[in-house]
């Protein structure tokens, strides 16, 4: 069906302030590449019209015309395809240093101090907060945070704020 229409318009984009960069990059810049991509090894050729963001003319008043980057006044010189792969590394680094030891025991000291011994009794805890006033919260868990010292501040604030069945 593609190889017949006269006119591609790729209007795909994110407008997400707060995605991942890798993502970003995957969204607004690797999406137009890749029909691009496509459009040649179809070898047909178009007319293409690529609506990006209202975010792409930066702080830039008025109509912002399109030309090429290179021809532009704000041409700079760097290898997208190198960024991109800096990305998604960047992403990747960033995923598995947050799924370390040291950083897990920071996120569970920081944000569940009564449960940190253990990502389990951080589940409890959580799951526990997210229940609706008068809701019910149903968990199998291990029973450990049941007598273990680690777990009393925990327990005594499940015992005085929840009810158990």
């Amino acid at each position: 069906a593609l190889a017949s229409c006269d006119i591609v318009i790729h209007s795909a984009a994110s407008v997400s302030f707060d995605n991942p960069l890798d993502v970003a990059i995957n969204t607004n810049l690797c999406g137009p590449i890749n029909l691009i991509g496509t459009l040649h090894d179809l070898k047909i050729t178009p007319h293409l019209i690529a609506v990006s963001t209202a975010y792409v003319a930066g702080t830039r008043k008025g109509d912002a015309f399109e030309e090429l980057l290179q021809d532009g006044a704000y041409a700079i010189s760097v290898d997208w395809r190198n960024e991109i792969e800096t990305a998604r590394r960047a992403r990747v680094r960033s995923e598995d240093e947050s799924r370390t030891t040291n950083s897990l025991k920071k996120f569970a000291k920081d944000h569940f101090p009564d449960a940190k011994s253990d990502l389990f009794a951080c589940f409890i805890e959580r799951g526990s907060a997210l229940a609706k006033s008068a809701g019910d919260t149903a968990m199998v868990t291990m029973q450990s945070w049941m007598f273990l010292s680690s777990f009393q501040k925990m327990r005594e604030c499940m015992l005085l704020e929840k009810t158990i069945l």
